[in-house]
């Protein structure tokens, strides 16, 4: 039984695929293209395909072989398009969700070489209790770990915003990439207080000479290093913010195309 349809995509670069009466239809590229014109996508063909639904052959039809996409193959390609670019941010949220929440959570963001024989391997999440608790001699106890409180729900909310943005289409949303970075930067701020707090009680206990505590600032404060879940998730929060940016720019000049046309053509 011979059929028109369009090659939808070319065999030489994966599966054939024709759509034939609102269908698509898979062939081979082998024993079945019969034209010296190769086959790409748009191409208008005459297929014969038997009654199990098996191309058996196809020419490229004379008369119409550089017409465009017909209106059920455009809107399949677009379809397909969509869901290719759908994938894509799925996956772009699970890889910026994971390595968040591994940065954050599991993996050691700063280390601090103290006084005492030990170091002091912290996550972000430690380092929120210890802002929340104001500093003390908690933060040279590496037994000890303060609950976050407000700052380990600000820590979430910055996560779920900074990934609504995948899967919410509004301007809004974009505005949420900047929270992760905008958190750390503050943190890192903010954690400096409690830690100078915690060395001044440190060095004001017995055994501990005062004359000492200036240098031991600034030892302490010199011996801070990022570590693995630092740099990872620092990483992730400057790639979602940069995407943010970019989003909120193209949206801004999508905005003002318009206006400007107007204006020129009056």
């Amino acid at each position: 039984m011979r059929k028109q349809g369009r090659v939808l995509r070319d065999p030489r670069l994966g599966p054939g695929l024709l759509m034939v009466e609102g269908r698509q239809v898979p062939f081979a590229m082998e024993g079945v293209w019969l034209s010296e014109t190769p086959p790409r996508p748009g191409l208008l063909v005459d297929a014969e395909i038997d009654r199990h639904g098996t191309v058996r052959e196809i020419r490229v039809a004379r008369e119409s072989s550089h017409q465009p996409l017909g209106a059920e193959a455009a809107s399949l390609l677009s379809a397909n398009r969509a869901a290719r670019a759908r994938m894509s941010s799925a996956l772009a949220t699970l890889v910026v969700a994971g390595t968040l929440v591994a940065g954050w959570w599991f993996l050691t963001a700063v280390s601090i070489r103290t006084p005492l024989p030990e170091r002091l391997d912290l996550t972000f999440w430690d380092l929120l209790g210890y802002i929340n608790a104001g500093g003390g001699l908690d933060l040279l106890d590496p037994q000890d770990s303060p609950n976050p409180g407000v700052y380990g729900g600000l820590a979430l909310f910055a996560l779920m915003a900074a990934l609504v943005q995948f899967w919410w289409k509004d301007r809004r949303a974009l505005f949420g990439g900047l929270l992760p970075l905008i958190l750390m930067v503050l943190a890192a701020i903010a954690v400096r207080g409690p830690l100078q707090k915690a060395i001044e009680l440190a060095t004001a206990a017995p055994g501990h000479s005062a004359a000492l505590a200036p240098d031991t600032h600034r030892g302490i404060l010199s011996s801070v290093s990022l570590g693995l879940g630092g740099y990872l998730s620092l990483s992730a929060a400057t790639w979602v913010c940069f995407i943010s940016l970019k989003n909120f720019a193209h949206w801004r000049a999508g905005k003002r195309a318009p206006s400007a046309s107007y204006r020129k053509a009056a």
